[in-house]
C-alpha cells in the first residue's frame, strides 16, 4: 500500500493471512488484525484494503472461519487464490497428495475436507460477500453455479495457469454463467512480464485453441475483461474501466505509427495482438499523469540496481540451502 501511495496508482491491497495448523488460528488473526489496524491508515480515495486468505493449502479451515468474520465485521472485501492445481484439489477433496504430505510431515491432521475446493469456500462462510476468487482452473458446472448464487469476481490468470502447468480455467462456461471475469496476471512469483495486454493476448489464443474454434473468444471481449472487466471484478466500475463521462481518468495510450501495428485495421485485434510486450506512450491514474513519453515520471532511479540485488541474495540462499 505504501508503494501503490507513492506512485499514484489505483487499487485494492488485499492482505494475506496464512496458517494451515489449526492450533495457530488465533495468532494468525492476531498478526492479520494489527496489520490491518496499521495498514487502514494508508487507504485513501484510490487505494483501498481488503483481506485474503491464501489459498486451502496455505490456510486451516477454522482459519478460513475466522477470516471470513473478520472481513465481514470490518467491511473488507476478500480474494483467495482457489481451484488452481492438482494437489490442491486432491488436499481438499481426498486428503492426498503433494500438499497433503507436507503437512503431514509437519503433524498437521489432514482429512477430507469438502467436494472441492469452491465448496471449502462455501462450508467456512468465505463467499457469502462475493469474493474475488483467483485462477479458478479446476470448477466443475456445480461449482460455477455455487460462484453464481454468490456473485463472485474471478482474476482469470492464462499465463500463471500455464506456467505453472495447472491447466485453463473455463472462462467461457464462468462468463456464460454472468460471473464478473477480469484479467489477472497472479505475481512475479508465477509471471515474468505482469502485462495484461499479454494476458488478454494469451487468454484468446488459449481458448481458441483449446476449443478448436477461431471464434470461441475474440479481442474484442479480450479488450473488455482486460478493462472494465476488472474494473467490475474489483466493484470498482463505476468510477474507472471505461472512458466515460463521469468517470475517472484512469486510462493507459499506446503509440500505433509502429511497425507492428501498421497497417492498424481493427484497433481491438492490434491492441490484443500486436500491443502486448510495448510500454505505455501515456498513463494517467484520476487526471494525473503517471508515464508520459513511454517514462515514469515517479521513477526511482536506484530500483532496477535493488532489485537486482535481492535476486542474487535470493539466488545465492537457494543454492546454499539445495
Amino acid at each position: 500500500m505504501q508503494a501503490m501511495n507513492e506512485l499514484g496508482v489505483r487499487g485494492v491491497m488485499y492482505q494475506e493471512v496464512f496458517g494451515p495448523d489449526p492450533s495457530q488460528v488465533q495468532v494468525a488473526m492476531n498478526d492479520l488484525e494489527n496489520r490491518i489496524n496499521d495498514l487502514v491508515k494508508l487507504q485513501n480515495k484510490l487505494v483501498t484494503l481488503g483481506v485474503s486468505p491464501h489459498a486451502p493449502y496455505t490456510v486451516s479451515d477454522s482459519l478460513y472461519d475466522s477470516a471470513s468474520r473478520f472481513a465481514d465485521q470490518r467491511g473488507l472485501p476478500m480474494a483467495m487464490h482457489i481451484a488452481e492445481s492438482q494437489a490442491e484439489h486432491d488436499l481438499v477433496t481426498a486428503g492426498s497428495g503433494d500438499f497433503a504430505d507436507r503437512w503431514r510431515r509437519r503433524d498437521i491432521a489432514v482429512a477430507r475436507r469438502a467436494r472441492s475446493p469452491i465448496a471449502l469456500l462455501e462450508d467456512h462462510g468465505a463467499l457469502e460477500r462475493g469474493p474475488l476468487l483467483i485462477h479458478c482452473v479446476r470448477v466443475d458446472n456445480e461449482d460455477i453455479a455455487v460462484m453464481s448464487r454468490h456473485r463472485c469476481a474471478v482474476a482469470h490468470c492464462p499465463a500463471s495457469n500455464a506456467k505453472f502447468g495447472h491447466g485453463i480455467a473455463p472462462l467461457l462456461p464462468l462468463l456464460a454463467a454472468g460471473l464478473r471475469v477480469g484479467i489477472g496476471s497472479d505475481s512475479v512469483a508465477s509471471n515474468n512480464r505482469m502485462d495484461v495486454l499479454d494476458e488478454a493476448r494469451l487468454a484468446v489464443l488459449i481458448h481458441r485453441a483449446a476449443t478448436r474454434q477461431h471464434d470461441a473468444f475474440g479481442a474484442h471481449q479480450a479488450l473488455e475483461l482486460a478493462t472494465i472487466g476488472g474494473a467490475r471484478a474489483l466493484g470498482i466500475d463505476g468510477r474507472v474501466g471505461s472512458l466515460e463521462a463521469g468517470k475517472d481518468a484512469d486510462l493507459a495510450a499506446f503509440r500505433i505509427d509502429i511497425a507492428r501495428t501498421t497497417p492498424i485495421g481493427d484497433p481491438y485485434s492490434s491492441a490484443i495482438f500486436a500491443l502486448p510486450g510495448r510500454s505505455a506512450e501515456l498513463t494517467t491514474v484520476s487526471g494525473r499523469i503517471l508515464v508520459e513519453k513511454g517514462r515514469a515520471l515517479a521513477g526511482d532511479t536506484a530500483l532496477a540496481a535493488r532489485v537486482q540485488a535481492t535476486g542474487a541474495a535470493l539466488t545465492s540462499w537457494a543454492g546454499s540451502s539445495a
